[in-house]
């Protein structure tokens, strides 16, 4: 069987298709499954144990699109975030089962599709990914494995980590803290004054090695950021490429930060992690959960539309009662 599954906008929305993958591997693991994907996030994606073939989405125009997926002799595509462009290529290309959410006008260029009602929030990004894995196997009368309960939804068959990275020879200085105060233009995220803040408190609370991470364009922010902080502690680091962030993440303790692509990819490696969200309701904690373990994530929800507005003094002992609970001190 020739599997394609399209996922080719932002980092975050892709690594939340990961459970997917696996579900889809671990129950047809003869077989090919190719994944189309933004080009920045191809270097990540070539990184993945369940996939036979990454597929850069830089095609000039619907028909090149098409034409390149036709060649390929696709069997099934399942698009988990379907757009115009690539349901018209989809559909060009002849692939005999078109699987993709009920929503928007565009279902109708599909002959298979499924009413989820992401902007509800009634589950995770990632359970809404599996249901779709879960209906494809069901067409084809095969075995799909169910999500798990409310307090853990991942599928109970995928073991965490979901993606392990190779380890390599080089510099193993542990990171005890990871902040990442950029949010990639998906959500908003807490002020430079507010991260600052909570830099001195986790030195009152004897972590040592905090580092801002810095994406691109972001240098000046975590600039910003390291200057609100009394005591200077933080040290910024900027990975290059998403390998590399790959590379930093691996010997990181926790991360925190806002709802965005970094904050995912930890979650992906079962990393300890904070994350404030807005209060809207197609933003919730509970939409964009990361993919951790429950006792690996606190998140911290904002009153109304703006991260910004979460009083960080009143959650104080929650974030200070979770650090203790990882032990996290001992990797300072």
């Amino acid at each position: 069987m020739n599997i394609l599954l399209i996922r080719n906008d932002k980092l975050g929305d892709f690594i939340l298709t990961w459970p997917a993958l696996a579900l889809l591997k671990a129950a047809i693991p003869q077989a090919r499954i190719a994944v189309l994907v933004a080009p920045f996030t191809t270097p990540l994606a070539a990184l993945l144990p369940w996939l036979d073939e990454v597929i850069s989405d830089n095609f000039s125009s619907t028909s090149t699109l098409a034409e390149a997926l036709k060649s390929r002799e696709f069997t099934v595509a399942i698009t988990l975030n379907s757009t115009p462009r690539t349901a018209l290529a989809l559909r060009q290309a002849k692939i005999p089962y078109r699987l993709a959410p009920a929503t928007k006008w565009v279902q109708i260029l599909y002959n298979q599709r499924l009413i989820q009602r992401r902007s509800r929030s009634l589950k995770p990004e990632y359970a809404y990914n599996c249901d779709l894995i879960s209906r494809f196997l069901t067409d084809h009368h095969l075995p799909a494995h169910a999500l798990g309960n409310q307090n853990d939804w991942l599928p109970p068959t995928l073991q965490r980590p979901l993606f392990s990275p190779p380890v390599e020879k080089g510099d193993s200085t542990p990171i005890a803290v990871l902040i990442h105060p950029g949010s990639g233009g998906s959500a908003s995220t807490l002020s430079a004054c507010q991260y600052g803040w909570l830099i001195d408190q986790l030195v009152t609370q004897g972590m040592s090695a905090i580092y801002l991470l810095a994406g691109p364009g972001e240098r000046l922010l975590a600039e910003s950021v390291k200057r609100a902080s009394k005591n200077g502690a933080a040290k910024i680091i900027e990975p290059a490429t998403l390998p590399e962030l790959v590379k930093v993440l691996a010997k990181t303790a926790l991360f925190i930060g806002g709802s965005s692509g970094p904050l995912h990819l930890a979650g992906a490696l079962n990393i300890a992690t904070i994350a404030f969200y807005p209060g809207h309701r197609s933003a919730t904690a509970l939409r964009w959960q990361t993919v951790n373990a429950p006792n690996r994530r606190l998140a911290i929800s904002a009153p109304g539309k703006h991260v910004n507005m979460i009083d960080l003094n009143a959650h104080w002992p929650t974030i200070a009662a979770f650090i203790k609970q990882q032990n996290l001190a001992e990797v300072s």
